[in-house]
């Protein structure tokens, strides 16, 4: 079973796992590739209304993998990404910022699994979303199908 159909059926087990994986990642590099991943995931159709903005920065502020980080600084830094989401330019730094995982595998494992539980959180994970993620997991290198994707 992959991980995205593990997630979708809900597997408490791999969450745990994830939670208690994420606890060793404590750079600011690894959180902020999290939260450009996020964006770049929330801005996959070319817009981020409101609603979809607050939603994803409370996933992002109250998941438990990400906990040991502090909430507002998660908001306040995921509320800097979103702009660079949806601008041609912008898209490139944040491509960058993930970029730095490239290589440490298991870091970029980690983001990418995180990633992909708060974009399938709505249990919508849209192909738009989908292709996104496929793009960054190739670009750090990874294989999509470890991941369902």
């Amino acid at each position: 079973m992959s991980f995205l159909d593990e997630i979708k059926n809900g597997s408490q087990s791999v969450l745990n796992n994830i939670k208690s994986a994420a606890a060793k990642y404590k750079s600011i590099d690894f959180r902020d590739a999290v939260l450009s991943i996020c964006a770049m995931v929330a801005a996959a159709d070319g817009v981020i209304a409101q609603e979809e903005r607050d939603k994803v920065k409370r996933l992002i502020m109250s998941n438990e993998a990400l906990g040991h980080f502090t909430p507002s600084d998660l908001g306040k830094q995921f509320e800097t990404y979103i702009p660079k989401a949806l601008d041609d330019f912008g898209i490139l730094d944040l491509e960058k910022i993930v970029g730095k995982l490239r290589g440490k595998a298991d870091e970029a494992d980690m983001a990418v699994k995180i990633g992909i539980i708060i974009a399938n959180s709505d249990g919508d994970f849209a192909e738009s979303e989908k292709k996104v993620m496929v793009a960054i997991i190739k670009k750090l290198g990874l294989n999509a199908t470890d991941y369902g994707l």
